[in-house]
């Protein structure tokens, strides 16, 4: 975790995932799909999937929402200097037990002002390679609206790091996952599809029938 990057502290978490707030500037830090982690006591590891980023408003905000023309250093010190920060929903997805990972929920979850880590490429490589593909079950269950486009974006960021046939399994384990759920089959394949990464993969995955 030496090189990575510090985006947010928690507001606040539940068994299955936190609310982080960040400062505005860092907007271009993270992403949906994008892993992060959060170190906690004992040199444990929380893991996570950013979800949802919302930009909340304020007074000042409502005000100048009505005005026909803003200077633009007024939009960019509301940017730099708003006291309402960006907000991210994080998904937990597993966590490291006496320095090794799994893709169990963690036993308990962070704490106010916890700091967030962007992963790097050394943090998705130990992640992704252990267990099998367990986290999908957690991500999976959020009732997101557009929990397609995060798994998207989430196996683009994977495939860079990982080799084809990590990525070809991934997709053989989503579709045994969505068997039985139709239409979330559909929207994942689709958005798979509209991805460009996977058109093999798709052709070489087991039919949701079987």
């Amino acid at each position: 975790m030496s090189t990575s990057i510090s985006i947010g502290r928690i507001l606040r978490a539940s068994a299955a995932g936190c609310i982080v707030g960040c400062q505005t500037q860092q907007a271009e830090i993270p992403a949906i799909g994008d892993m992060v982690c959060i170190p906690v006591p004992q040199h444990e590891i929380i893991y996570g999937i950013i979800c949802n980023i919302l930009v909340d408003d304020d007074g000042l905000v409502r005000q100048l929402v009505t005005s026909d023309q803003i200077p633009e250093s007024v939009i960019q010190d509301n940017r730099l200097n708003r006291n309402v920060p960006l907000e991210m929903e994080v998904r937990f997805i597993g966590h490291t037990r006496q320095q090794i990972c799994t893709h169990l929920l963690p036993p308990r979850p962070p704490f106010s002002l916890d700091r967030m880590l962007l992963c790097d490429n050394s943090d998705m490589v130990t992640f992704l390679s252990a267990g099998r593909y367990g986290y999908f079950r957690h991500l999976l269950r959020d009732k997101s609206p557009f929990m397609e486009e995060i798994l998207v974006a989430h196996l683009r960021a994977a495939s860079g790091i990982m080799d084809a046939q990590w990525l070809q399994n991934a997709l053989q384990e989503l579709i045994l996952l969505l068997r039985d759920d139709y239409e979330s089959l559909v929207m994942v394949l689709s958005a798979l599809s509209d991805s460009g990464l996977v058109e093999n993969s798709i052709q070489g995955a087991p039919h949701a029938s079987h």
